[in-house]
Order: C-alpha cells, then structure tokens, then sequence
C-alpha cells in the first residue's frame, strides 16, 4: 500500500491552521513528558499504549493488551550543563531547592539548568485506568546581573476511559485530571535576592483539566493511523482552591491554554517477533501558522521492537536528535533517553541537549 498519502493529510493538519498567535519564545513545556516519547522525537499520538495513556492521549487506553499495575517508575532527567553548575558550590542535596539553584547558577552565567523529576504510580485497563502523577521540573538562567527561574511542582490524580467505535477501528478517550499546580516563573535581580521560594516568589492553586484524543487505525497493510489529542480543554483554571503544599501563597496560577497535537503513523510488521513504529506530528496546531519557526512544533520518532525486550528509539525534536534504549522483562523496565530541547527563541534557536533514566517495576 502507498503512503504518500498519509504524508500528505500530516502535512496538511500542521499547516492548513490560520492566524491566532503572534510570537513564541523560548521552551516549549508540556504538562507530560516521558522517556519513550522523547526518545521518538517527542511524537505520541498514534502511539502511547501504556498508563502514560492517561497524560498524553486517554485513546492510548484502547491499545492496551493486558493490565498494568505499575507500583515504581521513577524518572530523572537532567540538562548538559547542570552537574557542571551545581558543582560550583557542590551542593548536590540542593538541587531541587530554588534558592541552591540561584546560588550556583548566578557563578556560572550563560549556563543553563534543567532538572526534571516524576513518578506515575497507575492501574491501567484496556479501554480505562487511573494513576498519580507527581512531577518536578526547574530551568534557570542567569546573567552577570539577573537569574531567571521556571519552577512547576504538578501532582495531579488522572482518571480516563476509551470508547472503541468498528471493531476499535475508531477510539475515542477522554481523561479527567484533579491537579495541584505551583509554579515559580520570576526575573529577579541579583543584588537585591537572598532566597527565592513558592510562598515568596510563586503561585499555587488547584484546578481540573480535560485531555480528549481520538485514533483512527485502518485495518489495513502498515496499520496506518491518524490521530489527535486535545490538552486542557477549554483551558485549565486553578482557581478551585488555594492548594495544599505551600501556606501563605496569595496568589493563582495563569489558566493552562488548551492545546491540539495532532499526526499520523505507520506500523509495519517485520517479523514474528519484530515490529516498526514509525510517526510524525505536530503540536499545539491551533496556533502553528503564528510560528516564524514552524520546526519547533514538528516531531518524528522511529521505534524498532524486538521480541518486547530491546526496543530502540530515534528521532527529530524540533530539528535536534533523539535516541534511547529500552531492556525489558515481564516485571521491570529500564530505560534511557536522550534529546535536544530548543530554549532560545522563534528567531534564535539554542539547544540544551538532556538525558534522563528511567526504571520501572510492574505487573
């Protein structure tokens, strides 16, 4: 069967969206990201099967074979430069404490520091599951005069469901999130800064978001599919409560604006024992034709499954490589991932390369 039409329609869905924002600078965040996913160019639509489903596209449920109770998977993920900086003063118990982070980073100007943190303790079903994700992520910057800090703490309890239409032809999920969102997102000046902490510099509040998504996979040679997830829809306000982990904080965080990734795939089947991923997407579509850089949104992945035990991944991340590699058994995975992150702007890319490691333990 030709694909070329399958090029065609992803080339069409990233570029046929018309005028609504204006300009983009520096990273992009998601609300999830995982280590396949990022080891495949960033790209999931067609092709998260697993608990991570609940985060990324609630349709993923419809694609699972048998239950996972996944009971640890801790994930660590850490940019280039930020051992370097945290071993200006050797502080490495402070690395997930801002004003540690403003210490080291404000000696080592020019550098930029990223750590990210997450656990996704889950039961997930075919077609229905639940789980508690709790993530930590920190980017800081620094001048000879200014340190610029992006701090999220998210824990939030997801619950989704998948509705299979055709003989699963046709899946449609919906995920439901109760989230405990605080954020640290701050200039602050040098000279005049002794501490930096949530209750002080940021915001905390609670809120429930909505993530749909929709596959199509047509039964036919190559299992070509096109799908779609809609992140927050209708946006994600915080202003439910006050939330539960920092006292004294005044004030909410900014609504989450929804988002709509959408992409195709293809899945050859090699062998008996052997199977090909193949994917390409774009995110945040409604407001792609807005981007002087429209590479920032693109992602392409590869996966090459070997027997469910050696999985290797490739891919494009906003024009920069991504690689990883996954050894698996019937309770335990281990993984690791690296990638390009774009953190400069629409009209200057700049590239913080990353890695990170995962191991979980489930049945």
């Amino acid at each position: 069967m030709r694909i070329s039409w399958i090029i065609k329609l992803f080339l069409f869905i990233s570029c046929s969206v018309l005028n609504v924002r204006v300009s983009f600078a520096a990273e992009i965040y998601q609300a999830y990201t995982g280590a396949r996913e990022l080891a495949m160019g960033g790209a999931y639509v067609n092709t998260v099967n697993d608990e991570t489903s609940l985060e990324l596209n609630p349709a993923g449920l419809g694609r699972l074979r048998s239950r996972i109770i996944t009971v640890a998977d801790p994930e660590v993920e850490v940019g280039s430069k930020t051992q370097q900086i945290v071993s200006t003063n050797s502080n490495y118990l402070g690395m997930m404490d801002p004003t540690v982070i403003f210490n080291n980073s404000k000696v080592a100007p020019g550098d930029h520091y990223h750590l990210k943190l997450q656990v996704f303790p889950s039961i997930v079903f075919q077609d229905f599951g639940f789980g508690l994700h709790v993530m930590r992520r920190f980017d800081a910057d620094s001048t000879a005069t200014n340190f610029h800090l992006d701090y999220t703490q998210d824990i939030d309890a997801a619950l989704g469901i998948n509705f299979k239409f055709f003989g699963g032809i046709i899946k449609i999920g919906v995920a439901g999130r109760y989230i405990d969102h605080s954020v640290i997102s701050k200039d602050f000046v040098i000279a005049s800064t002794t501490s930096i902490s949530v209750p002080n510099s940021g915001k905390e509040g609670t809120g429930i978001g909505v993530n749909v998504g929709g596959v199509i996979s047509l039964p036919v040679e190559y299992l070509p599919s096109i799908g779609f997830t809609v992140h927050d829809l209708g946006n994600t306000s915080y202003e439910l409560t006050a939330g539960s982990f920092y006292q004294g904080v005044a004030s909410r965080p900014f609504d989450t604006i929804q988002t709509i990734d959408a992409g195709i795939a293809i899945q050859p089947i090699l062998g008996s024992h052997t199977r090909f991923i193949f994917t390409a997407e774009a995110h945040d579509i409604s407001t792609l034709s807005a981007e002087t850089n429209v590479m920032r949104r693109v992602h392409i992945g590869g996966e090459l499954n070997i027997g469910d035990l050696l999985f290797i991944r490739a891919g494009l991340n906003q024009n920069y490589y991504t690689a990883g590699l996954e050894f698996a058994s019937e309770r335990m995975q281990f993984q690791v991932t690296t990638y390009g992150e774009d953190i400069g702007t629409s009209a200057a890319a700049s590239e913080d390369r990353r890695y990170l490691g995962k191991f979980s333990f489930r049945f």
